[in-house]
């Protein structure tokens, strides 16, 4: 799924890529599974240390655990406060009327 969870062994915030391909509902699935969560972002400085640790393998987006509810707002899959966000520039948009995942993105 290229995404992102959160090892439950750790007390300190620490993040794990995961270089499977799945869709988001089974990438939250696994990690709960395995891990605790798909990973929550709560500064810019969480969002560079994801993106660090991908060193060459993350190409384009990988999941993270925010995905909007059936009442439209958006939350952490682990029901942590949203209080960081950084959408890309017309984002979110919905685009094709099911846009309810969010994936971290790498930018040139």
């Amino acid at each position: 799924f290229l995404g992102f969870c959160v090892p439950a062994s750790n007390q300190i915030r620490k993040f794990l890529f995961v270089k499977t391909e799945m869709s988001w509902s089974k990438a939250q699935s696994y990690c709960k599974e395995k891990h605790t969560d798909l990973a929550t972002v709560h500064s810019q400085e969480e969002a560079d240390q994801l993106l660090n640790i991908t060193g060459d393998s993350l190409s384009d987006t990988a999941w993270i655990g925010l995905y909007r509810d059936d009442t439209q707002n958006w939350q952490w899959s682990n029901s942590d406060d949203v209080i960081y966000s950084n959408w890309n520039g017309g984002e979110p948009n919905n685009a094709g009327g099911n846009e309810n995942c969010v994936e971290i993105a790498v930018r040139d």
